[in-house]
């Protein structure tokens, strides 16, 4: 498991190392954002596909006037509990009221390499993709959720369901000089449903972002 996650996060440095030869990249602004974050859950057990608060900062760097890497990390967090009736393997988002479980603060750091098409001097629209990584980090624990906790763990971070390739689109608005408007829509596809061997449709553990933010130029 901590192999995997190594080798993940030194592929995220070298995709940075590669983009960002000796003075190619300069910092253009400083973005700040909130939103919803829909996670599925397809599991008869636990909550309903949850509906999560956001909150998120990316730094972008310009690489030509349209194109920016974008790092973004974004914070949020559920409550997880254990399967109890079919596969006790499995965590799954739960109930609040749900007494052994564990809260687990969410890290997401999106990784996008972004293109944007003008509309008008104050407007423009873009598309962006990017390997991400949701790192999940057990806090407060309720009945049994603690000593559940490393099991859970193991699940997140075993066969790459950490890794979350992403897409999204964006539309900017220059409200003043120097700050502008945004607003985005990403995706998070679980495409390690394709080895993982649990059965599961695809949309579980999907994750879908609509967030507002400002871009604060630089």
């Amino acid at each position: 498991m901590a192999f995997g996650v190594r080798r993940l996060c030194c592929a995220a440095l070298l995709f940075a190392a590669f983009l960002a030869p000796a003075g190619a990249l300069t910092v253009k602004a400083i973005e700040a954002r909130a939103g919803l974050l829909w996670l599925g859950n397809s599991s008869r057990e636990g909550a309903p596909s949850p509906l999560l608060d956001t909150i998120g900062v990316a730094v972008p760097f310009a690489i030509t006037p349209a194109l920016s890497f974008a790092p973004e990390l974004d914070i949020t967090g559920t409550q997880y509990q254990l399967q109890v009736y079919s596969d006790p393997t499995r965590a799954v988002p739960t109930e609040i009221e749900f007494a052994n479980s564990v809260w687990y603060l969410g890290l997401l750091l999106d990784l996008p390499l972004r293109y944007s098409f003008p509309l008008s001097k104050q407007t423009a629209i873009g598309v962006g993709v990017s390997p991400a990584f949701m790192l999940r980090i057990p806090t407060v624990s309720w009945g049994t959720g603690g000593a559940d906790a490393g099991v859970m763990s193991g699940y997140f971070y075993s066969k790459l369901r950490f890794f979350y390739p992403s897409a999204q689109v964006f539309f900017d608005w220059q409200v003043l000089s120097g700050l502008a408007l945004e607003f985005r829509l990403r995706g998070f596809f679980p495409i390690f449903h394709l080895w993982d061997g649990e059965g599961l449709p695809f949309w579980d553990q999907m994750m879908i972002d609509g967030n507002i933010g400002f871009r604060f130029s630089l």
